[in-house]
């Protein structure tokens, strides 16, 4: 039977390092180190960051509190965008207490997605950037 336990405990500690090293990190309100230099990422406080885990890979969640109001948020994202020669897909701006517009962009052979959220607590955006890979350096 000492075999099996042996078996066992490496199989438990393989799992335990695999889930160690796939689970998305927070990365404390600082931008990846290997986000891509193309990615359009709003002016303002980094309210959070972190890696995640989308369908099609890994990739990025920022979120960020716009130091403008939401129309000038919109008119920075498409100027970056424009910029940089990205083209991208824009929906919105809709709503009237709460204002909402979305961006979707492939950046190379990686994609984003943005969404501009407007409310009494001010200009939020919502940056997923999806490396399309499962391994992030």
């Amino acid at each position: 039977m000492r075999p099996l336990k042996l078996l066992l405990a490496f199989v438990i500690a393989f799992v335990a390092v695999s889930v160690w090293i796939w689970m998305p990190k927070d990365l404390e309100g600082k931008l990846p180190e290997n986000l891509p230099q193309e990615a359009v990422i709003a002016d303002g406080v980094i309210v959070e960051s972190k890696e995640a885990l989308f369908d099609n890979g890994k990739g990025y969640i920022i979120v960020v509190r716009s130091s403008m109001g939401f129309e000038d948020t919109m008119k920075a994202i498409e100027a970056e965008f424009e910029s940089k020669s990205i083209e991208y897909e824009m929906n919105g701006p809709s709503g009237s207490t709460e204002r909402f517009a979305s961006y979707d962009a492939n950046i190379g052979d990686k994609h984003e997605s943005i969404e501009v959220v407007s409310n009494s607590n001010g200009v939020i955006v919502n940056h997923a950037v999806h490396m399309l890979g499962w391994f992030i350096k």
